[in-house]
């Protein structure tokens, strides 16, 4: 008999030990904390949401100071793009 030939009969048992290993760690160790760790999610979802909407509502103001800004700026734009009273436009000068 080589030696592959009994690697080959003991490799199923080596398996089965470390999946069964796997799975106890599994069971008695990481399954308890699985409440505990949802619990942490639901509470930093929570605090995220909380955050994102104190966020938001900080923006609120600054987005209408800049929005009010920005109407103003078009306004200008468009009274120096605009001919005044009195000036002709190159299509009325003809």
């Amino acid at each position: 008999m080589s030696r592959w030939s009994k690697f080959a009969k003991v490799l199923p048992l080596i398996n089965f030990v470390i999946a069964s290993t796997a799975l106890a760690f599994q069971i008695e160790v990481l399954y308890p904390w699985h409440p505990d760790a949802n619990a942490m999610i639901e509470r930093f979802q929570v605090t995220q949401a909380k955050e994102i909407d104190g966020m938001i509502a900080a923006e609120t103001p600054l987005q209408a100071g800049i929005q009010k800004d920005l109407s103003q700026l078009q306004d200008e734009v468009k009274g120096l793009c605009s001919p005044s009273k009195g000036q002709k436009t190159v299509d009325q000068g003809k």
